[in-house]
């Protein structure tokens, strides 16, 4: 299965516009994956809990070591010779059983140029979601750099890594009832995390 995943993914980009192409465009895409861990957690839950008949307020922050994910597609033009905006999507963790999709914009700065082999800067933000609902939405912010290798006249690999911060709205889990607490009665449900990662982006 895995065997004819890869060949299908070949003959996909062997297929790319890209491929057909003499030289780069000023239009860029491209895959990026990356793993990493959330090393700071802060929480702060405001709702009313029916079963005291008062609202509870919960605030707290953890330190902890917590795997995370994330992959996606991300696409863009160079508006100059070492300046890059493009747009990504995927999908990421946020915390422990939490992923997020993100939607955002990201600038990436080549100091030898976007054609050349060398360092990258970067900076992006936007939004995340936890399902395709797009409803109270959450934010997110990375910053890093990273090398970029060229693989051919038309394909580079980035090697990066970077900061993320990101809050959210999670479900709160009441420990007493042993069940999430209705969405009526919540009046705040915020999360905010920050990680380390590392990544590999290919863009053609």
């Amino acid at each position: 299965m895995k065997k004819r995943f890869a060949i299908a993914l070949l003959l996909m980009l062997a297929c790319s516009p890209a491929f057909c192409q003499t030289q780069r465009s000023w239009f860029r895409w491209g895959l990026e994956w990356g793993y990493g861990a959330s090393a700071f957690k802060y929480w702060s839950n405001n709702y009313f809990d029916s079963k005291v008949g008062c609202r509870i307020w919960d605030e707290g922050h953890e330190f902890a070591f917590v795997p995370n994910a994330y992959a996606g597609l991300y696409a863009g033009v160079d508006v100059s010779k070492r300046l890059n905006l493009s747009l990504f999507s995927g999908t990421m963790s946020a915390y422990s059983d939490r992923q997020v999709i993100p939607l955002g914009l990201r600038a990436t700065y080549a100091f030898r140029g976007q054609d050349s082999q060398g360092a990258l800067a970067l900076i992006g933000g936007g939004f995340c979601f936890h399902d395709f609902a797009f409803s109270s939405p959450g934010h997110y912010v990375q910053l890093g750099g990273g090398y970029r290798i060229k693989l051919g006249r038309l394909m580079d690999m980035d090697l990066l890594a970077h900061l993320r911060a990101c809050d959210d709205h999670p479900p709160i889990w009441d420990n007493e009832d042993g069940a999430y607490v209705e969405a009526s009665n919540i009046r705040k449900n915020l999360a905010a995390y920050a990680s380390f990662e590392l990544g590999v982006a290919i863009s053609f």
